[in-house]
């Protein structure tokens, strides 16, 4: 992102992170991506509540870009992350923030809301909603469940990612894999990668798909340049913490007290996302936002890059909506 400073703090977990920084008011934006993304993929957010006077923080998340990498899958816990990034908010001075996480970024988000809700004045899902702890996930009854309601297994995929072999296909066929993650139309989410077996299949047949419009080649090529640089073992683990036991011992610890959030809430709703379906991502958050606001967006699941005009307005009113209410500003 062009003319964002960046820096790199080494957290209490002992792991780096690299992040982008600009101060500003009233509030401080926290942008977290998801998979497989990195702070670029907030760029048109960056460039305009920047402009607007907004502070931002937008970290490579653990894993990804410039922040540190660990194997282990245990390191990838949402609970130490957000420890972590509450520390990068400490290093910064950062005292009003709102957090706004996407797809994967999601999960610390939610953790942040459990864990350190007084010091966020809202909180922002984007495609992936609010969820709460769930110390009893299993994967396959996870898939079947969605089978039965959609007729499909939304997550079939996390089956592969789970698989300590898949960074290797992905890395080897990575043109492949892009084509896939960011597709020109979501319903090849669908039809290619949702179910048990797809998108393996897809990248080990190395098939391609024509680009998005959303996406220049050089923003691709830059995208991948950044995927690449730290291979994809760190991001995969994501799903290997969630799937194995140690997303469910986590989930143990969070008191059930913690699971509702008090704070405002904006949920931007993709409503062509095949995956990460806009009525189950309403159905949780609405049942745990206390103050919700909701709004649809006719995109597939990469909102911020699809709609980032639409996006960025519809933010932005929720934030001023948050600003006006709080009585610490």
């Amino acid at each position: 992102m062009d003319g964002i400073q960046y820096k790199d703090l080494k957290t209490p977990s002992g792991y780096t992170y690299h992040y982008a920084v600009a101060p500003g008011s009233p509030v401080t934006l926290l942008f977290l991506h998801g998979f497989p993304s990195s702070s670029y993929d907030w760029r048109h957010q960056v460039k305009y509540f920047t402009a607007k006077g907004y502070g931002v923080i937008v970290p490579d998340l653990l894993g990804y870009g410039g922040t540190d990498k660990p194997t282990e899958v245990e390191a990838y816990g949402k609970t130490q992350m957000a420890h972590d990034l509450v520390a990068i908010l400490d290093a910064e001075n950062v005292v009003n923030a709102i957090a706004i996480g996407h797809d994967w970024g999601s999960a610390p988000t939610a953790r942040l809301a459990n864990l350190y809700p007084d010091r966020f004045l809202a909180f922002a899902f984007l495609s992936v909603g609010y969820y709460p702890p769930r110390p009893d996930f299993e994967i396959e009854s996870f898939l079947a469940v969605s089978k039965q309601h959609f007729g499909y297994e939304t997550f079939g995929y996390w089956k592969w990612f789970n698989d300590d072999s898949s960074p290797a296909l992905i890395e080897k066929n990575i043109d492949s894999f892009y084509d896939l993650v960011y597709p020109p139309d979501p319903q090849l989410w669908r039809n290619e990668m949702a179910e048990v077996g797809k998108a393996q299949a897809w990248v080990a047949a190395n098939k391609r798909a024509a680009p998005p419009s959303w996406v220049t080649p050089e923003e691709r090529k830059k995208h991948i340049s950044i995927l690449l640089s730290g291979g994809f073992r760190g991001p995969t683990n994501w799903y290997r913490h969630r799937v194995r036991p140690f997303g469910n011992e986590e989930d143990k610890l969070i008191p059930e007290s913690k699971y509702d959030i008090e704070k405002p809430v904006f949920l931007a709703a993709t409503v062509n996302d095949p995956i990460c379906r806009p009525e189950v991502a309403k159905l949780f958050t609405s049942q745990h936002a206390k103050n919700l606001t909701i709004v649809d967006f006719q995109t597939g699941h990469w909102v911020q890059l699809e709609d980032p005009d639409g996006l960025n307005k519809a933010l932005e009113e929720f934030f001023v909506k948050v600003v006006g209410q709080s009585p610490k500003l």
